[in-house]
């Protein structure tokens, strides 16, 4: 398996780029910056689907581990 960071891009031109770079329901890994955890996570047509760690606002995700920070993107 081969991991392609993503460069950061702004909340509102988020959610169009990753509808158009994985179209569909697609798993993409997700990492937190704040407590390093590393999960993969579904995305509906860039939306993220429900899960009880991670929520997305803005089009950006976040984990609940307290951080601030975004979560960072990779595809698989």
């Amino acid at each position: 398996m081969q991991l392609v960071l993503t460069r950061n891009q702004p909340a509102e031109n988020l959610h169009k780029i990753m509808s158009r770079l994985f179209p569909g329901v697609q798993e993409i890994v997700v990492y937190c910056p704040g407590c390093k955890t590393l999960e993969a996570l579904s995305f509906d047509d860039g939306s993220l689907m429900n899960t009880r760690k991670f929520s997305q606002q803005e089009g950006l995700v976040f984990h609940d581990c307290g951080t601030e920070e975004p979560c960072r993107l990779f595809r698989p």
